[in-house]
Order: structure tokens, then sequence, then C-alpha cells
């Protein structure tokens, strides 16, 4: 009966102690340092008046402690707490307190920030696929070609005078320091002083024109060009007209000539004289070369046919004579360039005469 009753006391226990929720207990301080004036259970909520904020005791506490008890040590902060300040980091703003209004700086280009429709914009317009560092090739005036920096190079003659810089009115552009170096715009008294040019130059001046031309005036003016001494000589002159003195002309005086050529023309008609050759003049002469040829033989042998070889050139007109006779092309001889052949009877003392031209 005894171990009985023991473990029905057991059983019962277990049910009210263990079987039934206990209703968490709250307590309310004025500040963290307020004493409780009860014993706190693990569970009590303690709400600090001077703040809202709540706090879950971990660790059984006496009732002549605090909040700050061992630096709040036996507590822990209740999630279920209010929210009494809030901060932002960068490029986040927060105005603070437990209602703040929160913002975000716009970017830069040294700090992060938000992004502007107008940016927006602008990157959405952006074509094509960017990573990393891109391959720029510059063409026109400035040409080069690499990634990030890269050397260029301006184009010869690409810089025009408006692309220089501005300078003032009446300058001029040259170096007057010592040395090679960058041009230097130089004004109309530095000018005259490195010219040597002396006096004041202002609007038009009169200019008057003396010696071999002569006249006066500003800006343009007429002009005249006096008249030359009269030459003598091989060549004459009347005023500014010039005419070569009849047979003053010397050979030494004419264009070279080759060897072997003679001064005429050939060309048609009236006109300047042409550097004429030897063939060229034969042929205006219409020359006849005449050559006498004896045959040769023993006795009155037949020495037929005999061949007369290398005339002085290739004959226009011939004539073959035998013994005075006229002899006959094609029957009696032949021609071929400058060879002569007769092809009839010659005998031993027959004379054979060749008058011809070429």
């Amino acid at each position: 009966m005894k171990k009985l009753f023991l473990l029905l006391s057991l059983i019962l226990a277990s049910i009210y102690g263990f079987g039934q929720a206990t209703p968490a207990m709250v307590v309310r301080v004025a500040g963290v340092n307020t004493a409780f004036g009860i014993n706190i259970a693990v569970g009590t909520t303690v709400i600090d008046a001077s703040n809202g904020k709540q706090y879950v005791c971990t660790i059984a506490t006496a009732a002549a402690c605090s909040l700050s008890y061992m630096s709040y040590a036996n507590f822990v902060s209740d999630a279920g707490g209010s929210v009494t300040a809030v901060t932002g980091t960068g490029p986040i703003v927060s105005s603070g307190g437990s209602t703040p209004a929160i913002s975000i700086n716009a970017a830069t280009t040294g700090s992060a920030g938000s992004m502007s429709a107008a940016d927006k914009t602008k990157l959405d317009g952006i074509s094509g696929t960017n990573t990393g560092d891109q391959t720029i090739t510059l063409t026109g005036p400035v040409t080069g070609s690499g990634t990030g920096s890269f050397a260029t190079t301006i184009t010869d003659k690409a810089i025009t005078l408006a692309k220089q810089a501005d300078m003032a009115t009446g300058s001029f552009v040259y170096r007057k320091t010592a040395g090679s170096g960058a041009p230097e715009i130089q004004t109309l008294a530095t000018v005259k002083t490195d010219l040597g040019l002396t006096g004041t130059n202002s609007g038009d001046q009169t200019i008057t024109l003396t010696g071999g031309v002569t006249g006066s005036g500003t800006g343009s003016f007429a002009a005249t060009v006096v008249t030359n001494a009269n030459l003598t000589g091989p060549i004459t002159s009347v005023g500014n007209a010039t005419t070569i003195t009849a047979k003053a002309v010397t050979l030494g005086m004419q264009a070279d000539i080759a060897t072997a050529s003679i001064m005429g023309r050939t060309t048609a008609g009236t006109g300047a004289q042409e550097v004429l050759s030897v063939a060229a003049v034969k042929t205006m002469l219409g020359q006849t070369t005449s050559a006498v040829y004896n045959a040769e033989a023993s006795a009155d042998a037949l020495i037929s046919p005999w061949t007369i070889i290398t005339l002085a050139g290739t004959p226009v007109t011939i004539s073959v004579l035998l013994n005075g006779m006229t002899l006959k092309l094609t029957n009696q001889y032949t021609i071929a360039t400058t060879t002569l052949t007769i092809i009839i009877p010659v005998y031993k003392y027959d004379q054979i005469q060749v008058i011809y031209s070429y």
C-alpha cells in the first residue's frame, strides 16, 4: 500500500508541476537602477518605464537587485521592444529617432549612391558588350589605338588655323627666344625691331618708285617701265625693241651639231634650219657614185660570171656598162643589196663601169 500511495503522489505532482503552463510575470520599474522589490523568477518580463525597453530574466534575481545588476548579465533584451533610434550607413541616410526619414544620396564620381533617371537613360542607350578594358582605335586628325591610356599622334597637316589658339590682332607667330622651341606670338613693335624697321607706318603710305620702274601712290597704283638705253653690237635696240644685226651671228654662237652633220632643211615648206646627216644630204642632191672595174684573167680565158662585191651602199639608181655597152638588169646582171653579179661572158681586159647612187 505504501508503494502504491507513493506512486500516485508522484503522478499527481507531475500533473500539477509540469502539465500546466505558468503565466509569465511582468514587472515595471522606474529605471535601470531601480530595485525590483520582489524576487524575479526566470522568464519574468521587466519593463524600463524611462524608455519603454523590455527585458526577460534568464537567471533568477533577488528583490534588492536592479536591471543594471552585473551589467544586465541576468537579462536579455526583449525583441518585442519599441524602436528608439535608427541610423544609416552611406549612401543610406537616416534622420534619427524612433520614426526616422530614410533616404539615399545621389551617386557621384567619387562615391556610391542612387542613379538618376537621366543616367539610367544613358546606361540603357549603350549598345554592344563592354567587359573590362576595350581596345579603342582613333581615326581622323588624331590617331592611336589601345586600352586604358595609350599614345596618340596628330596627323600631318591636320591642324588648321581655326584649330590653333587665338591670337591678338596685329600679331605675328615666330620664335624670338634663342634655341629651338615652341613658336611665340610677337607684336608689331617686336617685328619692326627684329627687321630693323624705323618710323611710323599707319594706314596706307604713299610709295614712290624710281629707277627702272617709276610711279607713286597708295595701295595699288600705276607704274611705268623706264625705256632702256639703246643696245649696240650683234644685238641692237631702239627703246625696248631689239634686233639681231645682219651677219652678226657667228658659227660659235649657233647651237652645237654632231660630227659629219650639215645644216639644211628636208621638211617641206619654209622653216627653221635642220641638222642633216650625210645620207640625207646625198638623197637631197641625188648623188651619183661611179666606179670602174677591170676584168682580170690570164690570156683570153673566160672569167664569167664576174662578181662585184660590196658596193658603197645599196643602190637607189644603178647603170652597169660592159666595154661601153649598157647591160640589162636581170638578163645580164643582178643586184642584191650591195652585191652586183654579171651573168654574161666577161674576158680579160674587158672593162666594167658601174654608175650608181645610194
